[in-house]
């Protein structure tokens, strides 16, 4: 194993093949495709700061105002509700929402939804005679290919006057978050 250091890279070799690169960013890139640092690995995390209305029986777009972190500017938390990241790969993406209604549910999913169509749906509850108030979670991979592709959250609760929850503080608000697992 020999290092190397060039004016942008610095790498590891073995066998004359460039086995870890750190370039200029810090970005680490492993021979096998695998890329990690702050610019070569986006993450978000975003939540409600308000309650939302919704439609019964109507899938409807979360909409998430506040970010924990967004460590390359990817989620959109003031108009379009998105991430869309300017890194290709396998991302994975985990949600969580609490929802609520005035009477009975008879279902309730949200869903991952990729470049405004349904990609991933979690699980649909039926008969919910007498629950008025519940929380889902949804943990799903998707390929993006960091140029056009974007996610967004979506939710459907089918009772009456359903709303989501985003006055309890981000411990408990509806929810969403993603990062890079493995760029492509």
């Amino acid at each position: 194993i020999v290092g190397t250091i060039s004016a942008h890279t610095f790498e590891i070799r073995s066998s004359n093949t460039a086995a870890i690169t750190i370039d200029t960013s810090q970005n680490v890139t492993f021979a096998k495709g695998l890329t990690v640092g702050a610019t070569a690995a986006p993450s978000f995390s975003a939540y409600a700061n308000a309650n939302q209305t919704l439609t019964t029986n109507v899938a409807t777009k979360v909409i998430l105002q506040l970010e924990e972190w967004d460590t390359a500017s990817a989620f959109d938390s003031t108009t379009n509700y998105r991430f869309t990241p300017a890194v290709a790969g396998y991302y994975k993406f985990d949600a969580m929402l609490r929802w609520g209604c005035t009477g009975a549910a008879s279902g309730v999913w949200m869903a991952l939804y990729k470049n405004g169509s349904l990609y991933k749906r979690s699980f649909e509850l039926g008969s919910l005679n007498s629950m008025q108030n519940g929380q889902i979670l949804l943990s799903e991979m998707c390929y993006l290919n960091g140029s056009t592709d974007y996610v967004e959250l979506y939710a459907l609760v089918a009772g009456t006057g359903p709303t989501l929850d985003g006055t309890s503080g981000s411990p408990y608000s509806s929810r969403f978050s993603g990062f890079l697992a493995r760029s492509a």
